[in-house]
């Protein structure tokens, strides 16, 4: 039989554990949201980089080349482009087993040779305060709508002044721009929080089963006990024993019902020689 004050400290074990559950549940959608955010940024910065080499070996190994508004060539020619991102990237970015379809790779410029280069919202804004010098030249991440954008300066070499005359009193001739939907964390987002969300009840539900056993051995089962004893005492029985050792709150309880035992009995003691 389990005694009221068991009952109630097993109804705060739980609270406190179905509380503790809600916070990681919460936690967890933020810190996977943060994870996957993060994950997604050094994905789309390590295809950047491999853009950038591409780009660094055309410029050093076939100065006449010439750029598509999705991509840049992979070969010497003034004709070699293509509209879509390299294949090596594409195998790259296919490691994380994420769709490329809507993804939209180009090079953007305020006075672009393609007008399908020109940048809109925040990529033009920011390319906009580059030229005026009044933001870093580095490497940016942002959300902006329904899409990711990974922004890296380009900054004007002498082989690009022949095409880009207007913007030889800049530094920067534009931008190299990635945008990523955001719908493609949908799938992860939800299937990592689900995991941790499992994990986390699991997890707290054998907290729980170990606590109230540990509570069960360490107080449940020494107060009832006690409560047997004392009952025990009250109806002249007193051949009843506890085996306690730890020096506690409930070492003191048995000693209170032990002298209650020694004054119960000098009490009936004194009451049968008075009957005598």
């Amino acid at each position: 039989m389990i005694s009221p004050l068991a009952k109630a400290f097993q109804k705060r074990v739980l609270f406190f554990v179905i509380a503790v559950l809600v916070l990681l549940t919460c936690s967890s959608v933020f810190i996977t949201e943060w994870a996957l955010r993060k994950n997604l940024r050094n994905q789309a910065e390590s295809l950047d980089n491999l853009v950038n080499l591409q780009l660094e070996w055309m410029h050093r190994n076939a100065p006449l080349y010439t750029a598509g508004s999705e991509g840049v060539v992979v070969g010497a020619g003034p004709e070699q482009t293509f509209q879509r991102v390299p294949e090596m990237l594409i195998q790259q970015w296919g490691k994380s087993n994420q769709e490329l379809e809507d993804v939209r790779f180009f090079l953007a410029s305020t006075w672009p040779l393609n007008p399908q280069n020109i940048p809109h919202g925040r990529a033009k804004a920011y390319l906009d305060q580059l030229e005026l010098g009044l933001v870093p030249a580095e490497r940016q991440w942002w959300q902006e709508g329904d899409h990711f954008t990974l922004f890296r300066p380009i900054a004007m070499r002498a082989e690009c002044e022949s095409c880009h005359k207007s913007d030889v009193s800049h530094q920067y001739r534009g931008a190299l721009i990635w945008e990523i939907p955001s719908n493609i964390l949908s799938e992860s987002r939800w299937t990592v929080l689900l995991a941790s969300s499992l994990l986390a009840f699991g997890a707290l539900t054998l907290l729980f089963f170990l606590v109230r056993r540990f509570f069960f051995k360490a107080v449940t089962q020494p107060l009832s006990q006690l409560e047997h004893l004392a009952d025990s005492y009250s109806h002249g029985n007193f051949d009843g024993q506890v085996q306690y050792d730890a020096e506690d709150e409930i070492q003191s309880l048995l000693k209170s019902i032990l002298r209650l035992k020694k004054s119960l009995q000098m009490a009936m003691k004194r009451l049968q020689g008075e009957a005598k």
